[in-house]
């Protein structure tokens, strides 16, 4: 199974106070280290989870940084918006949350 996961996904990885379906994010995450399901990141992702981070968390440049890295580890390199994303939201979108979990 294939998901593209974005930004508030991805928050909640790695941020829970004040948020909403942590559970639920963070199930993604586990499967997606299982092998369970393949997750994806689209290359803005980093850019808006970056601004989040800085601006919203006042997190410092260099944790930012360090996060970003992580995410790259993780998930691997971004899925550029253009070429070649069609296939991945063709799988992504046969499949529901209640799949994953």
């Amino acid at each position: 199974m294939t998901v593209v996961v974005d930004t508030s996904v991805l928050l909640r990885w790695f941020h829970a106070e004040g948020e909403t379906e942590v559970a639920e994010s963070r199930a993604i995450l586990a499967a997606h280290l299982r092998h369970r399901l393949r997750a994806y990141l689209l290359d803005l992702t980093f850019y808006e989870l970056g601004n989040i981070l800085t601006r919203s968390l006042r997190w410092s440049a260099v944790d930012v940084a360090d996060q970003l890295d992580t995410l790259v580890v993780i998930c691997g390199a971004a899925a550029h918006t253009r070429p070649g994303l069609a296939p991945i939201h063709r799988d992504a979108g046969r499949h529901t949350r209640s799949d994953l979990l």
